[in-house]
Order: structure tokens, then sequence, then C-alpha cells
């Protein structure tokens, strides 16, 4: 695939059918605190071996992700595939990982951030979590909405609250895809900069143990997380890392879509 060119100018390389941005780490948070202060309308999304496999069986999810301003390359999977086929030597931009960055910006920056998504324990034990690491930081607001799909009332509920609560930045955690799909149908009416954050907020409310930093740069953090979670990943880690790999052969050496 030749580069492409977003609106927001970030070249991107086709990783079976998404479109990832070629960013550095400090790239993705400078671009994040660059949409916040301009105050566009911009989401992001974070793509691992997961979410390009949604992608692929599902074109709408695909579409929903490659209509964002930034999706960057947050699994091993997708950074390994971007130097095979591209040699291009990218950075890893984790949620898991920015989150910790992104608070600290916010901070530092006078950024104001709403968390939406997961459930009232969990945004109980992030805002406690967040309230001691970065006492200074601006919460302007949380929501815990339904697990099951919104109706549209509802819909326009979450978005009149999370609008009138002026933030600059929301963490949105509801999981992949459902979380993409929604900052896409929702891009035109949200103000703040949308962060498709999904395990990363459960993860800093410290419900989750994060792998040993061998496993995150070897690729295998999938394997930790599948031990903590079987029932629950298993067929997310176990099928979605197989057709990974399977899709990953034949753009590499059978697909001219390169």
């Amino acid at each position: 695939m030749n580069t492409v060119a977003l609106d927001t100018k970030v070249e991107t390389k086709r990783v079976i059918d998404l479109d990832i941005s070629v960013l550095s780490y400090q790239d993705v948070l400078n671009k994040i605190l660059e949409f916040a202060t301009i105050r566009k309308k911009a989401y992001i999304c974070f793509a691992n071996a997961h979410m390009v496999v949604e992608a692929k069986l599902n074109k709408n999810i695909a579409e929903a992700v490659n209509h964002s301003d930034i999706t960057t390359s947050d699994g091993m999977s997708v950074v390994m595939a971007l130097k095979q086929i591209y040699k291009i030597n990218q950075n890893r931009s984790a949620g898991m990982d920015m989150i910790y960055d992104i608070l600290k910006m916010s901070e530092q920056k006078n950024l104001s951030i709403f968390v939406f998504g997961s459930s009232r324990g969990t945004l109980n034990l992030f805002i406690k979590n967040a309230k001691k690491d970065y006492p200074n930081l601006k919460i302007n607001g949380t929501l815990a909405p339904p697990f099951r799909e919104f109706t549209d009332n509802e819909n326009n509920i979450f978005v009149e609250e999370i609008n009138h609560s002026r933030a600059d930045l929301l963490l949105v955690g509801l999981g992949c895809p459902k979380q993409e799909k929604w900052m896409y149908e929702n891009s035109e009416k949200i103000n703040p900069v949308m962060l498709g954050l999904g395990g990363a907020i459960t993860l800093y409310a410290s419900q989750v143990k994060r792998a040993p930093l061998f496993m995150q740069r070897s690729g295998f953090e999938w394997l930790f997380r599948l031990i903590q979670e079987p029932r629950r990943l298993w067929k997310r880690y176990l099928v979605s890392n197989t057709l990974f790999i399977y899709y990953f052969i034949i753009q590499k050496f059978f697909s001219k879509n390169k």
C-alpha cells in the first residue's frame, strides 16, 4: 500500500485491513496535546492483533478505525508487522503505557479529563489512584454506562453530559470493538478528544496486573493476560493471534497491497 495522508497529516501504513499511524510514542502524545489545545474533534484508536482481526472480519469495524485521526501500534504484533512488511522500526504506543503519560501530561498542561466506560467500582478506583498520583489533575466527570447497547435516548444523554463537562480529553473504556464503533458514530458530536483506551482504564484502577517488561517487549504480553483471565480471553487471544499470523503471511508473501 502507498503511504496515505490523513486529514491530520499523519502518515499511515496498511496492516491487513487497518491504516496504522507511523508516529513515535512521543509524537502520539504531542498530537493528542495539539488536538486538545485547538479543541479539534478527534479520536484515537490503539490497534493490537485482536483489533486488526476484528476489522478484517467486519468491514464496519475497519471503517470505524480507519476514520480515526490516529491509530497507534498498540500491540507488538502490529509493530513486528510494520517492520517485516515495510522495514519500519515503529515504536509501540500501547494504551496501557500511554495512559500514565496522558494523565501526567494533562496535569502539567492543565487539561481536564472525563472517563467514560467500565463499571462504577472501577471508575471509583481509577479516580482514587489518579488523585493520588496526579493531585492537580482536573477530572471533570465519569460515566459508567450499561454494558448492553445504548438506546438513542441514552446515548444523547451521555453525549450531552460529556460535552457539558467541558473536558479536554475523553478516556473511553467500552472495550474493543464497541468503543471504536462508538467513537466513530459520535465523532461529530463529542467535543473532547476521544481516546479508546479500553482495558488500560481497568489496569490503572489496579484491577489487572501488568505483564513483566520482558514479556511486553517480546510480544507475549497477551499470554500473561490470558493466564490471568482464561475464560474471558482465551478466544480473543488464541483465535485472534492465529488469524493475525495467517492474514499477515498472506499480506507479506502473497498480496500486492503493500
